[in-house]
């Protein structure tokens, strides 16, 4: 009797960790809902809705229900081509449909009748405005993280610069293995910050605060950064929240190298000097 109680305590403190986690990897993920019309804007039920992502060609489907509505959760940031199919009408095919890490996004489909063999194509769509959220987020992109300059390397570095974010010295032990954000939001000290890399927590303590590790710039593909006012699911903290999104595997072979120089010729002379000493820097690497 003992041994079973001692299983059960430990069975109930496990369940709280798994639920957390699964609720963290659903922060970093995104979302493509819509709704499937005619012609004369009557909502049709029962058309089979494909997602594929572009870059992994991995597809998911789904089917709209009484009302016209379809829902397609979990999905990775990315490039998504999304078809609509119905016997007796075209095939409908929205392409370039850009998913940011946390984002809802609305892909509404308008069928005309016709056969299956016969489609009609849209390539890309507007900017989706999230209605369902009304938090105040930005989104760091694969291009802004390739085309800034990081000081250190750092990608994180760039959440300073999104709306809403304040920067600040970094604030972490320089003695530990750890660094800090440099960032703060709503009056909260940085140790009210919460940073998650593929819904893991990379923080040095359960609440928060300075991160005890950085993702390499190059395996990370975009970044959110939530300035207010975030949805339950992060809860617990009350300063910036911080999604990474790595990286996955793609059909293409890619890879990439990096140099940084600095010398004499690239600083002034300072006050109290006759001339610039000689100095060379080359940090590269890939």
């Amino acid at each position: 009797m003992p041994r079973i109680r001692v299983c059960l305590l430990a069975l109930a403190c496990a369940c709280p960790g798994l639920t957390s986690a699964a609720l963290a990897a659903q922060q970093q993920l995104g979302t493509i809902q819509g709704t499937v019309t005619d012609q004369t804007r009557g909502v049709l039920p029962g058309v089979t809705i494909t997602v594929t992502n572009l870059d992994t060609n991995i597809s998911r489907t789904a089917t709209s229900n009484e009302t016209g509505v379809f829902r397609v959760p979990s999905l990775d940031p990315g490039r998504y081509r999304v078809a609509a199919e119905l016997q007796g009408f075209k095939t409908a095919t929205q392409t370039d449909v850009v998913l940011s890490v946390g984002a809802t996004l609305g892909v509404n489909f308008t069928m005309a009748p016709g056969t299956l063999e016969e489609s009609i194509q849209v390539r890309g769509i507007a900017p989706d405005i999230q209605t369902e959220k009304a938090d105040v987020s930005a989104v760091v992109e694969q291009k802004k993280i390739t085309d800034l300059p990081l000081v250190g390397r750092n990608v994180l570095s760039l959440a300073a610069l999104q709306p809403g974010i304040n920067g600040i010295p970094s604030t972490a032990d320089i003695f530990a293995n750890e660094q800090g954000l440099g960032i703060t939001a709503n009056g909260v000290r940085d140790t009210g910050n919460s940073t998650t890399v593929d819904g893991a927590s990379i923080n040095n303590s359960p609440w928060g605060g300075t991160v005890l590790l950085v993702p390499n710039v190059e395996a990370v593909q975009e970044f959110q950064v939530i300035a207010n006012n975030p949805s339950a699911e992060y809860g617990r903290n009350s300063g910036a929240m911080v999604s990474v999104i790595t990286k996955g595997g793609t059909n293409t072979l890619s890879g990439s190298l990096f140099e940084f120089h600095r010398d004499q010729t690239l600083r002034s002379r300072g006050f109290f000097e006759t001339r610039k000493p000689p100095f060379r820097r080359n940090d590269y690497g890939g």
